[in-house]
């Protein structure tokens, strides 16, 4: 089993704007899937997203990082928009 850390930013501004449902959805998906095999339920990314790792729920993607026996998510947001850069 993986721990798993949020940056900050993802509260302030990703599950702040998700519905109770989507919540829901994305807070068991990390509970059943993520913390217990992040490698074989995700997918690597690519170009300025590498080392990291996403993982789709629904419309919704999961960006994070596998460090050792940690799980460190990045980023949460609509499929849509998650990849767009700032």
């Amino acid at each position: 089993m993986y721990k798993v850390e949020y940056l900050k930013s993802v509260f302030k501004d990703d599950i702040s704007k998700l519905s109770k449902v989507d919540k829901k959805k994305i807070k068991k998906a990390i509970e059943e899937f993520l913390i217990k095999d992040p490698i074989r339920f995700s997918r690597p990314l690519h170009y300025n997203l590498k080392g990291c790792r996403r993982m789709r729920v629904q419309n919704y993607r999961i960006i994070f990082q596998v460090k050792e026996d940690m799980i460190l998510i990045i980023k949460i947001g609509h499929r849509k928009e998650i990849y767009k850069v700032k």
